[in-house]
């Protein structure tokens, strides 16, 4: 059905193919109704064998003439909904939302550093429209660019001069924010922060060819990505500043149902044992002292990497919500030391949009539905929070 709409799509359009040239090649997408689409565009090398779980490189090679017209590949998800007995009582729609979660997604791979843009038709390289850079949400676990069409959004937004939608595929679960002393000996964590970061120095070098302005660029996301957006003012200590260019990458933020959240450092205990068992479970502990356990995770299939992610705790089960996978704090690097705001905290100084989404927080208490007992729910916040003292939780 996807391949019929977007064959309708570009049939209507012959002759009118939108291009823009940027310093890696010509970009060629399609127009639907008012809106014209480059999907998938690489903004990074492959993340795949020795670059695996390093962090993203800028494009070594040039694209010549990239064909933007269909989706883009989905990065490797985590699937994150587990037995709700409490689903049976909801109407199919709604306990369909829920199940959703552990839809086994098309066209998957490591391969997945893309970028998507959306821009009003016939938008010219010297239009100088603002832009808006979404980060989607998914708890670090699951999600992707082709889940949001913003098209309505750059339709409407003609009438007020229009505006641009950049949206940034970023690696996700182990392949992205997987922790452990390991990757912080070799200064590779928070590789999904890695990339988004990768996306925005993107849109700074690229974006005028499409009609934007590089420095009227607003983050924005929902959930993890809302939560991302946050980091972002933290970064490099509040510096938003392009490491090629010097000026900004962003000027204002919008978050949707997540700021800041805490998390233990990146070579905590909890964070430690996450390696652990995926290395464990991918049969990479044999590997020492020959090879490192990080030089065998590069080189197994990438599958068996997703397979190992699948066997932690899903993010919704029956005894409550637990969040694996987090960007934590490395104090060995400058880029992310602090996950949280805490007053002493550099931070980027722009204007900022904070609301939340409606109903987020009742989805996610759906997997609390079994926490009968203080005692049950006393262990759910000590998984999701290992390093408080039990007699606090107990308090609460």
């Amino acid at each position: 059905m996807k391949s019929l709409l977007l064959s309708t799509l570009l049939t209507a359009t012959v002759g009118a193919v939108p291009s823009a040239q940027i310093k890696d090649g010509i970009i060629q997408g399609f127009t639907s109704n008012r809106v014209e689409n480059f999907f998938g565009i690489p903004y990074a090398d492959p993340p795949v064998d020795d670059l695996r779980l390093r962090k993203p490189r800028p494009l070594s090679k040039p694209l010549g003439t990239f064909d933007a017209t269909s989706p883009p590949r989905i990065c490797p998800q985590k699937a994150m909904a587990g037995d709700l007995p409490i689903l049976d009582t909801w109407p199919e729609s709604l306990s369909n939302i829920l199940l959703s979660f552990n839809a086994t997604a098309q066209n998957v791979g490591e391969d997945c550093l893309t970028v998507n843009v959306q821009r009003p038709v016939d938008t010219k390289a010297d239009a100088k429209l603002p832009v808006l850079f979404w980060i989607f949400g998914g708890g670090f676990e699951q999600g992707a660019t082709n889940t949001s069409d913003w098209s309505t959004l750059v339709t409407k937004s003609i009438e007020q001069g229009g505006v641009i939608v950049v949206a940034v595929n970023y690696r996700l679960n182990s392949f992205g924010f997987l922790g452990g002393k390991e990757l912080k000996a070799e200064g590779e964590t928070n590789l999904g922060l890695h990339d988004q970061r990768l996306g925005l120095e993107w849109v700074h070098e690229n974006i005028e060819a499409f009609g934007g302005d590089p420095e009227k660029v607003t983050l924005w996301g929902q959930s993890a990505g809302s939560i991302s957006v946050h980091n972002h003012l933290l970064i490099n200590n509040g510096d938003n500043k392009s490491n090629r260019t010097g000026k900004p990458l962003f000027r204002s933020a919008i978050m949707d149902s997540g700021t800041s959240f805490d998390a233990e450092p990146v070579d905590s205990a909890t964070a430690q044992a996450q390696y652990d068992f995926i290395v464990s479970h991918v049969g990479c502990e044999s590997s020492a002292p020959s090879h490192s356990s990080l030089e065998c995770l590069r080189k197994v299939p990438w599958q068996k990497i997703v397979d190992a992610t699948n066997a932690l705790p899903r993010f919704l089960s029956e005894n409550g919500f637990f969040i694996d996978y987090v960007p934590r704090p490395d104090p060995s690097s400058s880029f992310f030391t602090a996950a949280k705001f805490n007053g002493s905290q550099p931070i980027v100084d722009v204007p900022l949009i904070v609301a939340h989404q409606e109903d987020e927080a009742t989805t996610f208490l759906q997997a609390t539905s079994g926490i009968t007992s203080d005692a049950k729910l006393v262990a759910m916040l000590h998984q999701q929070f290992p390093t408080t003292p039990r007699d606090f939780r107990e308090s609460l």
